[in-house]
């Protein structure tokens, strides 16, 4: 097999190291034309026949036997992305893995292969023609099956709700542009957990069915069942199948049985979910002799480092076919084939799928994670802006579809479930870092030549653009780079989605005064920060918040007595000793292993970014220091912590602890395009999973009257007990070692090389934030989305350099859309992908083209209500249709919206569901 993608120095690298190892070896030998014809012979001859019943003989008893099952072959290859191994090494690895496939195909005519991931055939088309034209001919007449849908297999719990719709919109996108057809099952085996919404987002790009093999992984309660129907917090509905893979199926017999059990006929089609017990769950069970399904998958091939099924797989795989009669087919048939066998006999999974392992991918590589969520958030509003702009200027810019596609791509690529959890070597991060830091970067040019261009030159040189890009109007502080100093500056009544011009007098009358930021006072044991809506103790001695007041209704927020120990806010730091897996997990008994930590500075006032008085505390635990900054600026309703640590010592795990007085039992968090509520006080075997968990932009306990919400700009991992809430900040495990079998192109010279995760400053941001009544009252996803995306700031004064030919700030501030329901956001407003309403049209962005006569608009309901809104669209732009289309942009007249009024339409939306509307112009 040729090479043909040698690994390059990485820009900005002056060290390439090469590591190669075993599976070196082996596909040398493996594929020498002597061994192969040898094994070639063996094989007709039935060698491997004789040898498998042997060989499975003596196990028969411990793993029962197969000959009441069906049995049914597919090779497949699991590549991550990237993992023990850079990306560099990755596109070698899929081009081996489709070179060999296409090989086996020609020389095994009951060969069948599965791949997933549209980036890795992209890769082949980009650097192999010949190999893309052969692999295009095989997927053409069957034998090789594209799978998944979503550009690569990304972590699930950590992207938003938009990058998830991305995922799919452009891997199935490619797939039918390429082959004529995408996918219908959608395979994400080996990711860390799976949210809520993720049915609706499956079944809206074109998905009918889905497998996993990770939940085999869950350890607390297990898995009760192989095949379910899998309910989202929505109400869309997913036939799911769960197994393992690989030749551990034929050790699995017995357990593939018990998983295979249909429902009790009285029981059958039951709503179960993580609040029953397991004895509940194992009752309702068909108990009749052989009332299970019996078709059996094996899906078998080389994983993680990809390369698909071994030749002697092959052969072994043939061998059995012969032995219990069994067939190679494709994964879709054999999934069309489980649904009529089962013919809804299952129950129904009304929950998320949790994952109970891997807690800690939620909070390994900080850097990771903050750059991502910035990326996520650039991302959407430079989209909406340039959407805007071109819709009311259509002839005065032009959509760089090309660097907004890069940009998406770039963030899409590197939310894979090993890059994103932080469960990768160093040198992945080198690229990973750089590509987001890339991403963010063409989103801000992108804001920024717009909002250059939007005043003309008889403007004040001091004028300020303010950008919302969210579709609520939004009153807040700012803080405002003025290049040698910073100030905090209040914005209010900015209209959604709107550019507004902030003039000099403006600047001057919303400055916050040197008064105004003093709203510390001194007592004997505390110092007080207070405002008009809340009132905040801080302890001298301990440095914990020992109080923080709700004026609005007198409400104490923090619990001030406890029957444990430290019961205070605070850092709590622990050893934390993993016993494999250790950039993935967390171990389970690491609140024993406490580490104390004490007062290297005691809490002092002191001055924070623009002027800003902060109450500040030291702590300092082994090498390592932490401190922790409280401020409240005035008439602001929440109280700010930032926390700028400085981990020196590896095999720790530092959470931020905050006691909240609150009696219930629930703790709701945020989720892609949705939240979910778990419990505080854990009854159930798979509740008592949940000892960590992950959260996105920010996590509530609400009372019938009143609450607390926790924000945070860059965390995912929480954990919530009758006491309060644990957020967790940094985890500083052994990074995963180097594999004795995977060849790698190593980056980081090994004078270099970090032996623990994140052991350097960083920097987090986390608000408490009291509510009256529940959190849906107050829709606090909004503060969550505001807390991580300011109000964007743009001082065009040296830059007038390609102004507007009119001054076009008077049409940009006021809304775009408005929407009458404080419930509903607005999740993207981009151009279609289509070009014209053709499908197929497009194959490249270089033919893409957009007539600037049509818009997509997404909307999402993120409170848990079942609403009636109306959204209006500014009337300088006049509609001429609405059709309704799923989250490939795909529509029906089916799905026309009948009655447009005075730019307006009404809408009908259940509980966090994804709406999108392509929208046309006269």
């Amino acid at each position: 097999m040729v090479n043909k993608m040698k690994p390059v120095k990485q820009k900005g690298q002056e060290y390439v190291g090469l590591d190669l190892r075993l599976e070196s070896v082996v596909d040398a030998l493996m594929y020498h034309p002597w061994n192969r014809k040898r094994r070639q012979r063996k094989f007709n001859k039935d060698v491997y026949l004789r040898k498998f019943r042997r060989l499975i003989g003596p196990t028969r008893k411990k793993y029962g036997t197969l000959r009441d099952l069906h049995l049914y072959f597919c090779g497949v290859s699991h590549l991550d992305a990237a993992w023990l191994f850079p990306v560099v090494d990755t596109k070698e690895r899929a081009y081996k893995t489709f070179y060999k496939a296409i090989e086996h195909c020609k020389l095994y005519p009951w060969f069948r292969f599965a791949q997933t991931s549209p980036q890795y055939y992209a890769w082949i088309k980009k650097y192999d023609k010949k190999l893309w034209d052969e692999l295009k001919e095989y997927i053409k007449i069957g034998k090789i099956e594209p799978t998944g849908g979503m550009w690569v297999e990304p972590d699930l719990d950590m992207p938003c709700g938009e990058s998830l719709v991305r995922q799919r919109l452009y891997g199935q996108l490619f797939y039918l542009r390429e082959f004529g057809f995408y996918p219908t099952m959608s395979s994400l085996l080996d990711v860390f957990g799976y949210p809520w919404t993720l049915p609706q987002i499956l079944k809206k790009t074109g998905a009918k069915s889905f497998w996993t093999t990770k939940l085999m992984a869950n350890g607390t309660a297990g898995w009760p069942f192989s095949t379910f129907l899998w309910r989202g917090i929505d109400g869309y509905e997913m036939f799911s199948f769960v197994f393992t893979y690989n030749w551990y199926v034929l050790q699995s017999s017995k357990r593939f049985r018990r998983l295979a059990r249909y429902p009790a006929s009285k029981y059958n089609n039951d709503i179960l979910n993580s609040h029953m017990m397991n004895s509940e769950i194992e009752k309702k069970f068909s108990t009749e002799e052989n009332d299970y399904n019996h078709n059996m998958p094996i899906w078998y091939g080389l994983g993680d480092g990809g390369r698909g099924p071994m030749e002697m797989e092959i052969l072994y795989a043939g061998s059995l076919a012969k032995l219990h009669n069994a067939k190679h087919i494709g994964q879709h048939e054999y999934i069309e084939l489980l649904r009529e066998e089962v013919d809804k006999r299952y129950f129904i999974w009304d929950d998320e799928l949790f994952l109970e392992t891997h807690r800690g991918t939620k909070t390994s590589q900080n850097n990771i994670k903050h750059l991502n969520r910035r990326a996520e958030c650039w991302a959407t509003a430079a989209e909406s802006i340039l959407t805007i702009i071109n819709l009311y200027y259509p002839d005065l810019v032009e959509y760089d579809k090309e660097k907004l596609f890069e940009m998406w791509r770039l963030i899409l690529f590197n939310q894979f479930h090993d890059i994103l959890p932080g469960s990768s070597i160093p040198d992945v991060y080198v690229l990973a870092f750089d590509e987001l830091e890339k991403s963010i970067q063409i989103a801000k040019e992108q804001i920024y030549n717009l909002l250059n261009m939007c005043l003309s030159t008889n403007k004040p040189d001091d004028t300020l653009l303010v950008f919302n890009p969210y579709n609520w109007e939004r009153s807040e502080y700012v803080l405002i780079d003025n290049g040698e100093d910073k100030n905090w500056l209040w914005l209010p009544n900015i209209p959604e989605l709107s550019i507004k011009a902030v003039n000099t007098q403006d600047r001057i009358n919303n400055s916050i005064t040197e008064e105004e930021l003093n709203n510390i006072t001194e007592e004997e044991s505390a110092f007080i920060i207070e405002n008009e809506n809340l009132r905040a103790r801080i302890d001298k001695k301990t440095g914990s918040l020992g109080s923080l007041l709700y004026k609005k209704t007198n409400k104490e927020c923090i619990k001030t007595e406890g029957t444990y120990k430290g019961l205070g806010s605070g850092l709590r730091v622990f050893t934390e000793r993993a016993k494999m897996w250790k950039a993935w997990n967390i171990e389970k008994i690491y609140p024993l292993k406490k580490i104390f930590t004490t007062i290297l500075e005691p809490a002092k006032i002191t001055e924070g970014e623009g002027g800003v008085l902060q109450v500040s505390v030291v702590y300092k635990f082994l090498n390592s220091s932490c401190k922790v900054s409280f401020f409240l600026l005035p008439n602001d309703k929440m109280l700010r912590i930032n926390i700028h640590s400085n981990v020196k010592d590896g095999e720790l795990l530092i959470k931020y602890f905050i006691p909240l007085d609150l009696a219930s039992d629930e703790v709701t968090a945020s989720i892609p395009y949705g939240s979910i509520q778990r419990k505080r006080i854990k009854k159930t075997e798979r509740e008592k999973g949940k000892w960590e968990m992950g959260t996105q932009k920010w996590v509530d306990i609400s009372d019938l009257d009143f609450g607390v919400t926790i924000l945070n700009d860059n965390r995912y991992g929480f954990n919530a007990t009758r006491h309060g809430i644990y957020v967790t900040l940094t985890k500083t495990s052994k990074y995963p070692g180097v594999s004795p079998l995977y060849g790698a192109t190593r980056i980081v010279p090994p004078s270099e090389r970090p032996k623990y995760i994140d052991l350097k400053p960083f920097d987090y941001r986390i608000a408490i934030l009291p509510h009256k009544g529940k959190w849906q009252d107050h829709d606090v996803w909004k503060n969550g989305m505001e807390f991580n995306l300011p109000l964007i700031l743009y001082n065009p004064s040296n830059k007038r350099d390609k102004p507007f030919k009119v001054d076009c700030i008077e049409k940009l501030s006021s809304p775009f859309v408005e929407v009458d329901k404080s419930n509903i956001f607005i999740g993207a407003i981009k151009p279609p992908e289509w070009c014209g309403g053709e499908l197929k049209e497009l194959k490249e962005h270089d033919n893409w083209t957009w007539d600037k006569k049509s818009f997509i608009l997404r909307i999402i309901e993120l409170s848990g209500k079942s609403t009636v809104a109306r959204v209006k669209i500014n009337e300088q732009i006049s509609l001429s249709r609405i059709l309704e289309t799923n989250l490939l942009e795909m529509g029906s007249e089916n799905g026309l919206i009948e009655e447009i009024s005075g730019n307006s339409f009404v809408i009908d939306i259940k509980p966090f569901e994804i709406r999108t509307f392509l929208i046309f112009l006269k």
